[in-house]
């Protein structure tokens, strides 16, 4: 060992070698990455995997897959709007088996990712009229995982239920409830259980489930400013020239 260190301090670079390159920062190319791992026990086809997300995604300026191990795929996006849509659009397939985003940097290790959270949409039925709230939805699905209390209305109301956005940890056990007290008592036991009333039915987004009618004389007066704007576009303009 001691030999070995001695040749080693007896090297030495050359004066080409030894010049020293320095990158800058902002000659780095800007990547924004997400590392999706495809819980299947089949191998991956990267162009099956092409074929499926591009026309779901439409991503402008394109992006790049690589396949990084056996269940472990690099998506690479030049904008990072782009990036952060495909995660919108959670809980993600393929091939029938779930797919589990995660945020890549190059300083990250694929192998250290957990691969444990993703965002679904939660279903809460059969609430109390005076509590179909967007708020007692959220404080309900509290007890599932994260809630993403940034969702409009119009998007977690249903027919007759609340959605809300819940990121959840897929490594731990489902919950099964949540205990609700009232002021007139709590819940019926028989309503505490897992039925199989938590396989909630599919969403239609194309189907209105929610009309908003605004009042009477802001209805006249919107009607009346619409009939106004159709008169002044029917109008004739006549331009009357004299000679002199």
């Amino acid at each position: 060992m001691e030999e070995l260190t001695k040749n080693w301090n007896n090297l030495t670079l050359s004066e080409c070698e030894g010049l020293n390159f320095r990158r800058k920062e902002e000659q780095a190319k800007t990547e924004f990455i997400l590392a999706a791992k495809f819980l299947t026990k089949r191998a991956l086809n990267i162009d099956a995997i092409a074929k499926t997300f591009t026309p779901l995604w439409r991503s402008k300026n394109g992006f790049k897959i690589k396949k990084e191990s056996d269940h472990v795929v690099l998506f690479s996006f030049d904008d990072n709007s782009e990036m952060e849509k495909v995660i919108a659009a959670e809980p993600l397939s393929f091939d029938k088996r779930l797919m589990v985003l995660q945020r890549y940097s190059k300083e990250m290790d694929v192998g250290d990712m957990e691969f444990s959270k993703v965002t679904f949409w939660v279903q809460v039925h059969n609430l109390p009229i005076r509590f179909q709230t967007k708020r007692i939805a959220e404080q309900l699905c509290e007890a599932i995982g994260k809630v993403n209390t940034g969702v409009d209305e119009a998007e977690a109301e249903g027919d007759n239920f609340m959605r809300v956005r819940v990121n959840i940890d897929i490594s731990q056990p489902l919950s099964r409830g949540r205990v609700v007290s009232l002021d007139s008592g709590s819940l019926l036991a028989e309503s505490k259980q897992f039925r199989p009333w938590l396989k909630a039915a599919p969403f239609v987004p194309n189907r209105k489930y929610v009309v908003k009618v605004p009042g009477f004389f802001a209805r006249k007066k919107a009607e009346a400013a619409k009939e106004k704007l159709e008169t002044m576009k029917n109008k004739l303009v006549v331009v009357v020239r004299t000679s002199k």
